[in-house]
């Protein structure tokens, strides 16, 4: 089995079967856990897009299943979801697995499907480009050859074709000298570190360090916390706080990361969070990622390129899908219950099966898992993060709604002294 997407989803869930036939897969970009990769990411409801995808695409002979409803029905976690997340820890057969760091569907469950994955015959590989070339993206841009996927570019079918030689056929092609994982390393702004050898993921040379956030001054400060507790409160529906920190050399962090808030919100019981992470010049200017070559087999490389930038600029929804900032999370503090067997310290997991609100006056920590990323800073660049009760990344396609959110008061974000806010980075020396 091969392919992305939908194609990469179905084989997370057959390779847990075991069925006899089956050799190897290739899963390339597809999540495999409905409710935490999509449906209610860190419970917070969000089933439009799925149920775009089974209403317009299928249908079948009408029978669809009903996520939007389920998603309400059944908003903790039962026997429904637990059906609904491949055992990937179950899975026998050789696998060769590719992702990025910028799809805002497949990261995390394909990652997952990474870790979990228990078969000795494993390859991964990070790619820098984008799944999805899209329609409405080629409509938009006006060219008639805007890019390929990932999946089919040369270079990765025949590197795919060899994979599947060497299982199918049983050639001896060398395949088993592949690098186990091969990395791309985002640096927006410069040049991205493209398939760089490595023995496994999570980096085993990682150093895991905190940059600690600081109410008082909207900074962060890396390893050293903040003496002072301080506080900064604002609308928990449109309210928007931010964190920087200049990193004075260059510096890489890659694999998962972990935000850490003691929150509090007035006027209501519970509060939807949603956090990232982004990459600001050394002035403070956003630097984003384009996910899609929009060069490749265009006639005019530099004219493409020029087209993109000026639609993005106007603020076009179209092209949405070829930015990305950096790592996101969500979570609702009601959800912020641990499942002490599965968490880890960079990769926090929820049960999802007691609400746990907040009371007047209480101030709670939260873990809030953001998703896997490479990326490099260069000496003098800034990392911001952003806290806010409002997704402020584009949803996964221009036109799929917001999530329900249930803001509602103001939300207070306590740092410094008992307080130990921190965003948790995997440092690469």
């Amino acid at each position: 089995m091969a392919g992305n997407s939908y194609l990469s989803q179905t084989q997370w869930f057959v390779g847990a079967e075991k069925p006899p036939h089956l050799t190897c897969l290739a899963p390339w970009e597809g999540w495999n856990d409905l409710y935490n990769d999509t449906a209610r990411q860190g419970g917070i409801p969000n089933p439009e897009f799925q149920q775009n995808l089974l209403d317009g695409c299928m249908p079948g002979q009408g029978r669809t299943e009903d996520v939007t409803a389920m998603t309400h029905k059944y908003p903790l976690w039962n026997d429904y979801w637990e059906d609904r997340r491949a055992r990937c820890d179950k899975i026998e057969v050789p696998v060769y697995i590719v992702a990025s760091w910028t799809n805002a569907l497949h990261c995390r469950g394909t990652f997952r499907g990474w870790l979990e994955t228990k078969v000795e015959e494993k390859w991964l590989r990070v790619h820098n480009n984008h799944e999805w070339q899209g329609a409405a993206c080629l409509i938009m841009i006006k060219a008639s050859s805007l890019t390929e996927l990932d999946f089919y570019r040369s270079e990765n079918v025949e590197d795919l074709r060899k994979f599947y030689d060497h299982y199918m056929k049983n050639k001896s092609n060398g395949w088993e000298y592949t690098p186990r994982v091969r990395l791309s390393i985002l640096n927006p702004g410069h040049k991205d570190i493209v398939n760089r050898p490595e023995q496994d993921f999570p980096l085993q040379r990682q150093v895991s360090r905190k940059l600690f956030l600081d109410a008082f001054t909207g900074q962060m400060s890396l390893d050293t916390a903040p003496q002072a507790e301080s506080q900064v409160k604002c609308d928990a529906r449109t309210g928007l706080l931010k964190f920087t920190h200049v990193f004075n050399t260059r510096t890489e962090l890659t694999g998962f990361f972990k935000l850490r808030l003691w929150v509090e919100v007035i006027g209501h019981a519970d509060l939807d969070l949603f956090a990232k992470f982004s990459k600001l010049n050394a002035s403070g200017t956003l630097l984003e990622t384009k996910c899609i070559d929009v060069t490749y087999l265009s006639d005019d490389p530099e004219k493409q390129i020029k087209e993109l930038e000026r639609l993005h600029v106007e603020g076009d929804k179209h092209i949405n899908v070829f930015f990305a900032e950096g790592s996101t999370g969500r979570l609702r503090a009601s959800h912020r219950e641990l499942d002490e067997a599965r968490s880890t310290p960079h990769r926090p997991a929820y049960s999802h099966r007691n609400l746990q609100n907040l009371e007047p006056g209480e101030v709670v920590p939260v873990e809030i898992e953001l998703w896997p990323h490479g990326m490099i800073w260069e000496a003098g660049e800034q990392i911001r993060v952003t806290v806010s009760g409002f997704n402020t990344r584009p949803e996964i396609m221009w036109r799929t709604p917001p999530g329900e959110l249930f803001n509602r008061g103001e939300m207070v974000l306590h740092t410094g002294g008992k307080f130990d806010s921190h965003l948790l980075i995997p440092f690469i020396p």
